[in-house]
């Protein structure tokens, strides 16, 4: 169990449950950027039976990321992210109807738009070994990918974020599903507004306290 050193000085509120490495990062992000004390228990050494035990009295299903908040569980990273936000996030969390409605958009595109076929591209190219390698997969993975690349490429030629001239929630959510391509070897440069996008949000300071 790690504690995150947000949470030395202070008892924190706010649990994190999950290691960075998974999607539990998104939310420590978040934790990060907003600067809410917090503790991360990152499961680290535990027998799986006892991180179970642990982790399904926030989760029934026994997945990261969860957290706990006052008498708060909740889990789905991208939930867990519209929720801290809204009201922990100041500047990050709009203060417009409109604005607030596009950060729901741009999550759940990021979710149901880019992330499957990420992960399918990663499956292919990471995990899979040469004999199960599915090249057709692979290929639907990176057809899928090109049109919602083409539109949100062409969103960020207007503009520096996906709400304009600041980084918000949306921004951290939706490129916080780049870190997989990052792994995934997936080549954005027929999409150089997003790649440029995605290294100015993956350089915050907030993101490498969690790597």
């Amino acid at each position: 169990m790690t504690l995150s050193r947000r949470s030395v000085t202070n008892k924190p509120v706010l649990k994190i449950y999950g290691p960075a490495r998974s999607r539990a990062s998104r939310s420590l992000w978040m934790a990060e950027e907003i600067g809410v004390p917090y503790e991360h228990i990152d499961f680290a050494g535990m027998e799986a039976d006892e991180r179970d035990e642990i982790l399904t009295a926030v989760n029934p299903i026994a997945k990261v990321p969860a957290i706990e908040d006052g008498g708060l569980k909740l889990f789905e990273s991208m939930a867990i992210n519209l929720y801290l936000a809204e009201k922990y996030g100041g500047e990050l969390w709009p203060d417009n109807e409109p604005d607030r409605a596009r950060t729901v958009q741009w999550s759940v595109f990021a979710m149901t738009e880019i992330e499957p076929p990420l992960v399918q591209l990663f499956l292919e190219r990471v995990i899979h070994t040469d004999e199960n390698r599915d090249e057709d997969n692979e290929s639907k993975a990176l057809n899928d990918l090109a049109q919602p690349m083409k539109v949100l490429d062409g969103h960020l030629a207007q503009q520096n974020y996906l709400l304009g001239g600041d980084f918000s929630a949306a921004d951290l959510n939706l490129s916080s599903i780049f870190t997989l391509g990052q792994v995934a070897r997936y080549d954005m440069a027929e999409y150089p507004n997003v790649a440029s996008w995605a290294d100015s949000c993956l350089g915050r300071p907030a993101y490498k306290r969690i790597r």
